[in-house]
């Protein structure tokens, strides 16, 4: 007769039900608190144990587990925008998980995943799952994040940027599509009085680059126009970079739009540029 501990069973499942909440929206650039993340966590940890108890043997069935898992990911991501995305990718980790675990167990001869090989198999479905994800990503051109590195006069940040296909904020000189970043996170490249200039959002962006341009002449910085949903028409503040790499495609004297608040909800891309960037 076989036993199962289900107290062993729970923990297991909540570790691997967690991490695999964390992985899905880390590789869809998503962020939550961890409190929705052990939430979602808990209830696949506590379905799992209730589906081996006699009389429940029907909780295995497909058509509840796709519900079930549906109700993790609402749990951990329930107001993101993208959440079509991150039910997909967590889907996609879950079932790599179980094919890797099926794959381990078959080479080992064991009916019964080793707690200390739970690390190694979560570890593979995180780089099959991303790698999948990102090679699919660099077939279209389209689509994901990418890193960002901004260089201004021997200073540099780096910055997860979103691929986004609709964005077309162009400069109105050289017709060229600008990367939008959000004004704290290129303080750093200016000086302490400029950077709080940028970052103050009550001011217009035409009083921005007057009191730059009045503490700083030689920063190089104008004004691109710009409009959005709802939005007739707005300005913002733009500077030249020395040199911008866009997931390792280079380019030098690159204008960049400064947007003084938060570009994209619950992520933790602090830039947008363009899918084919």
């Amino acid at each position: 007769m076989r036993v199962i501990y289900a107290d062993s069973l729970f923990i297991m499942n909540l570790a691997a039900d967690g991490l695999l909440l964390l992985a899905a929206g880390r590789i869809c650039a998503l962020r939550t608190r961890l409190t929705r993340i052990l939430l979602g966590a808990v209830l696949g940890a506590l379905f799992s144990v209730l589906s081996v108890f006699p009389g429940f043997s029907f909780l295995s069935s497909p058509w509840l587990i796709v519900p079930v898992g549906l109700l993790m990911v609402l749990c951990a991501y329930g107001e993101q925008k993208r959440l079509p995305r991150v039910c997909a990718v967590f889907f996609l980790s879950s079932a790599t998980f179980a094919g890797v675990t099926w794959a381990l167990l078959y080479t080992i001869g064991s009916d019964s995943l080793p707690a200390r090989a739970v690390p190694f198999v979560l570890a593979a479905t995180y780089v099959v799952t991303t790698g999948v994800f990102r090679f699919s990503q660099s077939r279209d051109g389209k689509g994901g994040t990418a890193e960002l590195t901004i260089e201004l006069d021997g200073k540099s940040v780096k910055l997860r940027a979103l691929r986004d296909t609709g964005n077309s904020l162009r400069d109105p000189l050289t017709g060229g599509i600008l990367p939008v970043v959000e004004a704290d996170a290129v303080k750093e490249l200016f000086r302490n009085e400029i950077a709080r200039i940028i970052c103050d959002e009550k001011m217009t962006a035409p009083d921005k680059l007057s009191e730059i341009w009045n503490r700083q002449s030689s920063v190089r910085m104008r004004l691109v126009s710009y409009r959005a949903v709802g939005v007739d028409g707005g300005l913002l503040p733009a500077f030249r970079a020395d040199k911008v790499t866009v997931a390792g495609s280079q380019q030098k004297g690159r204008w960049i739009a400064i947007s003084p608040t938060s570009l994209i909800s619950g992520s933790d891309c602090s830039a947008i540029v363009n899918g084919d960037a």
